[in-house]
């Protein structure tokens, strides 16, 4: 579900206003039971995820249905053939998403880089195919199979529970990565009664989330300069700008999610928890992308051994190698996760020997993540290497660089420029504030009665002009 698109909230509101309806009018006349709430939830969020991607609703479907029968199937075998059942299954799940993101990248570079050779990609599905929500709706249902076939006491799942925990509307596309003790009983027990705090907490969520995205991140993705590889004032600044830009446009699908969850009386994982304000590498990835975070930390880093063994380096760089591959099959995403798993390993070691002040902290965090998002940003490796090249150049930071850089920008462009960085750092600052008071709600300034109608109008006003898809819509 594109939350940007209006063909969205307008079959929300086409299908879900009479559906409602009718069932009010149903419930008057003795003729609804509380049952027909979770059908008339998992027929809703069924019409928006078909209208998004019938391919990727029928995918999605399939290894569900699969996945139920499995997970039925547990409790009446042995634990040993238990174990191997839910392995293949989730062989199964990993094999399609595998498939479908990563057959053209291994048959095309990792191929051709392994034998020297041009490779044929032979009919691979090309990445622009790719089924939205596969990368997040694979991993949520792989956790709910390992969860389930851990536990052996685990009660039976009713179907209807399980595709409304696995197709719930606002996160099925791009997370979160809910796990099935925190939402699968908020979906076993789901009705549709909204309390009035529920929908005023909610409709704040969506005020900051559109601002966030309509705002913040659309309007700084227009002063990103992807092309240029020769200036190095416009590539650093490009680089910064986009790890803000990504930031403010993931948090803000996040933030919408969750609202619209609130909305329906269900809460979701908050996904970001001001992670620009990490004084370490080690706290930034406590605070960055929460859900998937925790999901590689407990079915990748403790299965592997995490830091009970000697090999606490190695499994780090794991981690971080399947999280690069996880956001794109790419070198430059490998590299990324790479370079953030040194960084973790880095860490690791000098914090037992250097106590590093907070603002040093701080100041060391943001710019080594910032400029770590080069290689997330740019896909093309030619491009690439001569950013790196340009950077590294000492001589290229002249002063007729920098004179060049000012006029990549109009005065009108410029000016749009300095008023969004300016209420980007305004944000960041609101979340250091909160973050402050409360270590995990660092939003509680942005969502104060007063601040979201100022958000909203903000929106309305200072949205960029066009239409933007959400960066980890390509993931």
């Amino acid at each position: 579900m594109n939350f940007t698109q209006f063909s969205f909230w307008w079959i929300l509101a086409v299908v879900g206003g009479p559906a409602l309806l009718a069932r009010t009018l149903m419930l008057r006349a003795g003729l609804w039971r509380d049952r027909h709430d979770a059908v008339l939830l998992f027929a809703l969020s069924s019409v928006l995820f078909w209208s998004a991607s019938p391919f990727s609703f029928t995918i999605h479907l399939a290894e569900l249905l699969v996945n139920y029968a499995v997970f039925r199937a547990l409790p009446r075998v042995g634990r040993r053939s238990a174990y191997a059942l839910a392995g293949a299954a989730i062989a199964l799940d990993l094999s399609v998403l595998a498939y479908f993101k990563y057959a053209d990248f291994l048959v095309r570079d990792v191929a051709g880089l392994l034998f020297a050779v041009r490779a044929n990609p032979g009919g691979a599905i090309d990445a622009s195919t790719l089924p939205p929500g596969i990368s997040f709706y694979t991993f949520q249902v792989v956790a709910f199979m390992i969860d389930t076939a851990r536990d052996p006491k685990a009660k039976p799942v009713a179907l209807l529970d399980y595709l409304n925990f696995a197709s719930f509307f606002p996160l099925v596309v791009a997370g979160p990565i809910e796990r099935r003790a925190s939402l699968l009983p908020q979906m076993q027990q789901f009705r549709w009664r909204c309390s009035a705090s529920d929908i005023d907490a909610g409709l704040r969520w969506i005020a900051l989330g559109a601002f966030a995205k309509f705002v913040l991140a659309d309007n700084l993705a227009l002063s990103v300069k992807i092309a240029e590889t020769a200036n190095p004032w416009i590539v650093l600044s490009s680089i910064y700008l986009f790890g803000l830009r990504i930031y403010f446009d993931f948090a803000g699908y996040s933030f919408i999610a969750l609202g619209l969850g609130r909305l329906l009386g269900v809460r979701l994982t908050v996904n970001f928890l001001a992670p620009y304000s990490s004084t370490s590498i080690v706290e930034f990835w406590r605070r960055w992308h929460v859900s998937l975070s925790r999901w590689f930390r407990d079915y990748v880093y403790l299965p592997l051994g995490g830091s009970r063994h000697g090999l606490v380096a190695l499994n780090l760089l794991i981690v971080f190698l399947v999280s690069g591959l996880w956001h794109g099959a790419g070198w430059n995403y490998v590299m990324w996760g790479a370079g953030h798993g040194l960084m973790m390993v880095a860490a690791r070691a000098l914090s037992r020997r250097v106590r590093v002040p907070r603002p040093a902290g701080w100041f060391l965090t943001f710019n080594a993540v910032m400029i770590s998002w080069l290689l997330f940003m740019e896909t093309d490796a030619h491009r690439l290497l001569a950013k790196i090249r340009t950077l590294l150049t000492p001589a290229a930071y002249s002063a007729a660089a920098l004179q060049a850089a000012r006029g990549f920008y109009t005065q009108v462009e410029a000016l749009s420029l300095l008023i969004t960085v300016g209420l980007a750092a305004a944000t960041l600052l609101g979340e250091w504030r909160a973050l402050r008071e409360d270590g995990e709600r660092p939003y509680e300034w942005l969502l104060q009665p007063l601040v979201a109608p100022a958000l909203l109008g903000l929106s309305l006003f200072l949205s960029a002009k066009g239409f933007s898809e959400f960066v980890y819509f390509s993931f």
